[in-house]
């Protein structure tokens, strides 16, 4: 498989202080190194550019600095600072072996003679006479000091000159690890010390063949110039096989402060790291590269009129321009898709097209100054005869200007006094309608007020009514009771649509069309038939009551099975179904006066609260029973089994209720109880339960009154009451159930004359 990896090189940058070593010249070589690199890679960027674009860039070339690295390492035949430096390590002090090294270098690279570099040198003198006769050529790069050649020796670097000071160059360069050392740590029994020894003793083959091989003392190895080139070239070997970006870091100070700019220091990084080369390859090449109709928009300005008509595209342009300016294809070529120019090329033709701008406005400016002219001069004349003309009409003007004032002066004024009057009625209008608002909220304080804030002041106001009755403080009673009544109509006023209400009404409609249709009063039936109609309509959207509350079991039922069948999510489904129809549900049972606890009897049952004895209670049995046995002849058996059910809730409340003969049964017990304990001396207890004997003869007594009350207003079975209604007609009841029926009626009729404000009907 195909491995890759992303790796980053970072280095020194070019070192030049006042006193350069061993150290430097190896930093100097490796930048050398990188820098031949880099420049490489730039011009084939530049030439992959050119070729793609079809630009001939066989002229361009780019600074190579091989012979400073021939000089440095070696190579071309020649031997090397390095390799002389390698040869330099035999006997002596450390200071002859540099003076060694440098008089062997000041002879082979700086073209000096082998007798005069040192002066009286005694290894000097033992030289080959032929080699010391023979003067050597010097080096390009290579340049040996005025004064101080007896230490010092300058190497020009593509970044400048370098003057290197050879003091412990030979020291430095041995290697202080010996062989066999080396060996000992290879064979080491501890694998990484082992594999550390082994990559120091193995000899890397150099890559180039122009380089000279290292050598390898058999005491010491290689020595430490050699190891480096060595390291090096294995690096130039990676970096060659790679895809490099590279980034050059400038600090704009060496004092690492913000907002200063100090230009020698930065001139001096551009010019070690490269970047002067970088530019003059680019300006030796073509700086600015723009897109054909980039180009042709900004330039075509230089093509006079005639020049424009014989050709169009950027060819044109360029063929034009070179012919004028005397240009060659070196100053400028085009590209498939870009025109490549010289820089100087460029600020040229900047220059041009600004004078030609120029030139432009001038002529521009001219003709329009020259039009100005010719309109002032118009002007003046249409001017002069418009003066003499508006002197004419001055009095005219001035006469119709008195006329005019006048004029606007009364239509203003009356403007204003019709303006006036209209915001005096206004004002009058507003203060009307607030004072209207005041004396609605005076009338009827409970405007703002929906149906369920009243009905909760309304149990509020009734609790304190109680209140105030058992603690026997009639006055507040009584202004309870009188701020009741406006309570009580608006409540009804307010009081929402339900399904018993809106059958009232349409039976109050159907009997005023009925009466209608009766008088022959034709013109009141249309609204009354579409009144009707729009009731009717309303029966979907309120249903009874018993609809609710099958609607309210058959959620219940829903929401039991999906738990049977744990389908919680039906069950959620189900039970949200079921909230939302108890809560229509309890809706209904308020605008029916009911609480929502009724909604567990069932709907159907009585509370006890309702019969205040037992008499009332037997006598709505027997109503009941009555109903059941019509209902069973008219065969209308689910009536009877409504009213069946009602009459066993009924007949449960005779538990809770008892008879005449019942609480007198229990009067003789506490009777009996009271004198045991006279007879034992329980005082307490007899005075408790001749409380209890006292309170229950009470309640007999009023059972008793009550009982009589209810025979004597309850009319027998055989006779019927007759009542005239408001439209003249005798109606005869023959149940309790046809009088209620007729009592909620004229409730409904009363409520709605209130609301109509119809007082006298």
């Amino acid at each position: 498989a195909v491995t890759g990896f992303i790796g980053v090189l970072d280095i020194y940058g070019f070192e030049n202080f006042d006193q350069n070593g061993f150290e430097q010249m190896l930093i100097n070589y490796a930048n050398e190194k990188l820098q031949r690199h880099f420049n490489r890679h730039l011009f084939e960027v530049e030439q992959s550019l050119y070729s793609s674009e079809g630009v001939d860039w066989a002229y361009i070339t780019f600074n190579d600095n091989r012979p400073c690295l021939e000089l440095i390492e070696g190579g071309g035949g020649n031997v090397g600072i390095l390799s002389t430096l390698d040869d330099c390590g035999g006997m002596g002090t450390s200071s002859d072996r540099d003076t060694n090294f440098l008089a062997q270098i000041h002879q082979k690279f700086g073209g000096s003679k082998g007798s005069n570099d040192i002066g009286n040198s005694k290894k000097k003198k033992k030289k080959n006479k032929s080699q010391n006769s023979k003067e050597a050529e010097r080096h390009p790069n290579f340049i040996t000091p005025k004064f101080g050649k007896d230490r010092e020796f300058i190497v020009v670097h593509y970044a400048g000159e370098v003057r290197y000071t050879v003091t412990g160059f030979v020291e430095k360069n041995v290697e202080t690890l010996s062989n066999e050392l080396k060996d000992l740590g290879a064979s080491s029994s501890n694998v990484q010390t082992a594999s550390v020894f082994a990559a120091s003793t193995s000899s890397v083959p150099t890559s180039d063949p122009n380089t000279t091989p290292a050598r390898r003392s058999a005491i010491r190895g290689v020595s430490v110039a050699s190891q480096f080139r060595t390291s090096l070239q294995m690096l130039v070997v990676d970096l060659e096989c790679t895809n490099p970006h590279y980034v050059r870091c400038i600090k704009p100070n060496s004092a690492k402060a913000y907002n200063v700019f100090d230009s020698g220091e930065v001139l001096r990084q551009l010019r070690y790291s490269g970047m002067m080369e970088t530019i003059r390859i680019r300006r030796e090449g073509y700086a600015l590269r723009e897109e054909h109709e980039s180009f042709f928009k900004r330039f075509h300005l230089l093509l006079s009129s005639e020049e424009a008509k014989q050709g169009d595209g950027i060819s044109h342009l360029v063929k034009v321009l070179s012919k004028r300016l005397k240009l060659t294809d070196a100053e400028w070529q085009i590209g498939h898709s870009k025109i490549f120019l010289k820089r100087d090329l460029a600020s040229k033709l900047e220059v041009l097209v600004h004078l030609r701008i120029r030139v432009a406005a001038r002529v521009v400016g001219k003709f329009c100054r020259k039009i100005a002219r010719d309109r002032a001069s118009k002007l003046l004349t249409a001017w002069g005869k418009h003066r003499v003309h508006i002197m004419r009409e001055c009095r005219k003007a001035r006469a119709a200007n008195k006329i005019a004032s006048v004029h606007r002066m009364h239509k203003a004024r009356k403007s204003y006094t019709a303006s006036l009057a209209c915001v005096v009625r206004i004002q009058c209008l507003y203060r009307r309608a607030a004072a209207r608002e005041i004396l609605r909220g005076l009338r009827d304080p409970y405007s703002d007020m929906d149906f369920k804030e009243l009905e909760v002041l309304h149990q509020g106001e009734v609790a304190r009514l109680d209140v105030a009755v058992s603690t026997k403080d009639f006055k507040t009673a009584a202004d309870i009771e009188k701020s009741l009544i406006p309570l009580k109509e608006a409540l009804e006023h307010k009081r929402p649509l339900t399904r018993t209400v809106l059958e009232l009404r349409i039976a109050e409609v159907q009997s005023l069309l009925d009466d209608a249709v009766s008088r022959k009063a034709f013109t009141d039936c249309p609204s009354l038939q579409s009144k009707l109609e729009d009731l009717i309509s309303k029966r979907v959207d309120l249903p009874t009551m018993d609809e609710l509350k099958s609607a309210v079991s058959l959620a219940e039922k829903d929401v039991g099975d999906a738990a049977a069948r744990r389908n919680f999510e039906a069950a959620a489904s189900a039970q949200a179904a079921l909230d939302k129809a108890k809560d229509r549900l309890d809706e209904a049972m308020r605008a029916e006066g009911m609480s929502p606890d009724d909604r567990a009897h069932g709907g159907n049952c009585r509370d006890d609260a309702l019969f205040q004895s037992r008499a009332e209670l037997e006598a709505a049995i027997e109503d009941t029973s009555a109903k059941i046995d019509e209902a069973i002849a008219t065969k209308k058996f689910n009536v009877a089994t409504k009213y069946q059910s009602e009459l066993d809730e009924l007949e449960k409340l005779r538990s809770i209720m008892p008879s005449i003969d019942e609480l007198t049964a229990q009067l003789n017990e506490l009777k009996v109880e009271v004198e045991k304990a006279i007879n034992t001396k329980n005082f307490q207890k007899a005075d408790a339960l001749q409380k209890d004997f006292d309170a229950l003869e009470t309640k007999i007594a009023d059972e008793r009154c009550k009982a009589k009350e209810a025979s004597s207003t309850t009319p027998s079975s055989k006779d019927n009451l007759n009542f005239i209604n408001e439209n003249g007609e005798s109606i005869t009841f023959d149940g309790r159930y046809r009088l209620e029926e007729e009592i909620n009626r004229f409730k409904l009729l009363v409520a709605g004359a209130a609301a109509s404000k119809k007082f006298k009907e």
